[in-house]
């Protein structure tokens, strides 16, 4: 048996277009039980906290790297237990941030999920030896997860990267190149960098697996200068929790 889980991603710009971005996310409330969230600072974490709270508990990773500073904010409903947390390149200097949330969704049943916010520096987006470092890095924390991994977020990569090829060679599916996506970046964007236009910097990764019931899609609404990612998977519920949950009680 397999249980939905939702999860929407996007990198909200600190907040620049604020009022839209609140009005979107209440609007996914009903139907998303995760949401990853970068460049999360500012005004609007106070702003998604008010919103969100009442139904969700979040945790968050920062890391002050000199000329950027990367902020990530993780929420997922009360509904789900948030077993662990932990964050991944806080050590690495020239590099991104990572927070590993492990979610169980019935008992038994854990899906851990990566919110991802890759270095932006060089804007070209190409390969460096720190962003091959990086992704090393993202790939190897989710070796030891005896359970399902989910990767998304802002990786500030172009598609025909190593840094993004390596996640398919470890056992990944990207679900940019899967569902032919055409872009996760919008006006917003190539208005600031009119001579840069990239299309892509945003990714999902789930793990190969054929038995593994999925479905995606990149949102066409402009709330940031990044498109929102939508991502359901299905979890496996393992049988002896089902029966478990069926036992009459002790008398």
């Amino acid at each position: 048996m397999q249980k939905d889980l939702s999860i929407l991603s996007i990198n909200i710009g600190h907040g620049m277009l604020l009022d839209d971005l609140l009005v979107y996310v209440k609007s996914k409330m009903d139907s998303v039980p995760v949401f990853c969230f970068q460049e999360a600072d500012g005004a609007a974490r106070p702003l998604l906290d008010a919103l969100l709270l009442s139904k969700y508990t979040a945790s968050d990773a920062e890391k002050d790297a000199g000329v950027e500073f990367f902020s990530l904010a993780t929420y997922v409903r009360r509904d789900y237990a948030v077993n662990e947390t932990k964050t991944v390149l806080a050590n690495l200097a020239g590099a991104g941030l990572a927070l590993i949330s492990t979610i169980e969704i019935a008992p038994e049943a854990y899906v851990s999920v990566v919110n991802v916010h890759g270095h932006p520096r060089p804007g070209h987006k190409l390969d460096t030896p720190v962003r091959i470092a990086q992704s090393q890095a993202i790939i190897k924390s989710t070796t030891a997860n005896d359970c399902m991994n989910v990767i998304v977020g802002d990786f500030n990569l172009l598609p025909n990267t190593l840094s993004i090829e390596m996640f398919a060679q470890n056992g990944y599916k990207n679900l940019i190149d899967e569902f032919n996506i055409p872009t996760t970046r919008n006006e917003i964007a190539w208005r600031k960098y009119p001579n840069n236009k990239q299309l892509f910097a945003d990714y999902a990764f789930v793990q190969d697996d054929d038995s593994l019931r999925y479905d995606f899609a990149v949102e066409d609404v402009d709330v940031s200068d990044h498109l929102p990612l939508l991502l359901t998977v299905g979890v496996t519920i393992p049988t002896v929790s089902i029966a478990a949950r069926s036992l009459p009680a002790s008398v």
